[in-house]
């Protein structure tokens, strides 16, 4: 899986990686 380096930051310290894969994980 590849993760926007720049939003991985943020989404990582918040705690909401499945909310990111729900909303990012189908635009690659």
């Amino acid at each position: 899986m590849s993760y926007p380096k720049v939003n991985s930051v943020k989404y990582f310290s918040g705690g909401s990686i499945s909310q990111y894969i729900l909303k990012h994980g189908k635009e690659k």
